[in-house]
């Protein structure tokens, strides 16, 4: 493709190698002359293609990176609900091969289970002509990047508010022995309810590192520490990436590339050791607290960072207190104060928003019962079993 930005011709991935900007996902059918695929990148599948005689990819344009491509389907064996199917860069080329992949999508799998609703559910991993498939539940909402670029920079009041969520789930996701690697404003998703998921933990990245031998990147420049290019990821790694998410949309900066990176891929000492300038130079709008929890998240040294997601989470709450992020949300009924994503009271289970509807999915959670549960009123999908809801 040809960056947007500087107009090189670049096979490109994530970022263009010249300049060093994000590239826009590719979409097969937005554009015009439609891309053609890089050497090695199969085909697009048409929309109407049903893979395993239950996946029905949807006319909405995939998206191709360079670690593979993102489809939208209908399971149409599961009453028609969307879903997402992640087909890796590189077709299976031995058996050996598929049993990694297998254990790979077995292992992200359960972890989806244990961690609860944030992160996709994985409900299938196939083979079919020679490509492997992992297929997962489709996430409602805008990732943070979408959210940035619909008004930047972001207040710093919802920034926390994001940033404890993040918190918390790395939390869950460490107690399990398991470092994300791949955090960034891309992979964080915004559902309608306001919660944060973790919509790709790293699936196509695992995925493409086993069917290329590892030959692929091992993190994101600008977003990734020291030791996770040195290939020593530690817990502490993530709390680097989710400062520099908290970072970036606060300010829209990451550090730039050298100069050889962007110009013939090669890089430098400097490109693994990314070094973010006071917050406040940039954005002086931002607290001198949350300047400082972002400042000792980003040091470079492991030991001088944050050591757990709960001790990070502890400080923005803290701070949280004082600048007042987003609104508690007192129980109508008991008065608990709840914290401002919920939409049911955490000790007495009542709606906490004004404005509902039912799920028009009979068969959902929320309409079974002696009392009905609401769902927010403007919300598109069923928070709790995803169907849409008709409204605008």
């Amino acid at each position: 493709m040809q960056c947007p930005y500087c107009h090189q011709t670049d096979p490109g991935s994530d970022f263009c190698i010249r300049c060093g900007k994000r590239l826009p996902l590719i979409q097969s059918q937005s554009q015009s002359p439609a891309p053609q695929p890089a050497p090695g990148d199969p085909p697009f599948l048409p929309p109407g293609k049903r893979l395993r005689n239950r996946y029905e990819i949807t006319s909405e344009p995939p998206r191709r990176h360079g670690m593979g491509t993102v489809y939208f389907a209908i399971d149409r064996g599961a009453e028609d609900h969307e879903c997402v199917v992640k087909q890796p860069k590189n077709p299976v080329t031995s058996d050996a091969i598929l049993q990694k992949l297998r254990e790979e999508a077995q292992r992200m799998a359960a972890l989806s289970q244990r961690i609860g609703g944030r992160m996709p559910a994985i409900m299938e991993d196939f083979v079919e002509d020679g490509w492997f498939y992992v297929v997962q539940q489709r996430v409602p909402g805008k990732t943070l990047e979408e959210v940035y670029n619909d008004k930047h920079p972001r207040e710093e009041k919802e920034v926390i508010d994001w940033a404890i969520q993040c918190c918390r789930v790395l939390k869950l996701i460490h107690e399990h022995g398991v470092i994300h690697r791949d955090i960034s404003p891309d992979n964080l998703m915004l559902t309608d309810v306001g919660d944060i998921t973790f919509i790709d933990f790293g699936t196509l990245r695992e995925l493409q590192r086993i069917i290329s031998k590892g030959t692929v990147g091992i993190g994101k420049f600008g977003y990734s520490p020291p030791e996770q290019w040195s290939g020593k990821p530690v817990a502490q790694s993530d709390i680097f990436a989710l400062g520099a998410t908290a970072y970036f949309l606060l300010t829209g900066f990451l550090p730039p590339w050298s100069e050889q990176l962007q110009k013939n891929g090669n890089p430098q000492p400097s490109d693994f050791s990314p070094v973010f300038p006071p917050i406040r130079t940039l954005n002086p709008a931002v607290s001198p607290p949350l300047e400082a929890i972002l400042a000792r998240a980003l040091n470079l040294t492991i030991d001088k960072r944050y050591q757990s997601p709960e001790e990070m989470r502890r400080d923005l709450e803290k701070l949280a207190k004082h600048t007042g992020p987003a609104k508690s949300l007192f129980c109508p009924k008991c008065g608990y104060e709840n914290e401002p994503h919920l939409v049911y009271c955490k000790k007495c289970d009542s709606w906490l928003h004004p404005g509902s509807q039912q799920c028009p999915n009979t068969k959902c959670k929320t309409n079974k019962g002696r009392r009905k549960r609401p769902i927010p009123g403007n919300a598109k999908y069923c928070p709790v079993c995803g169907k849409p809801t008709g409204t605008p």
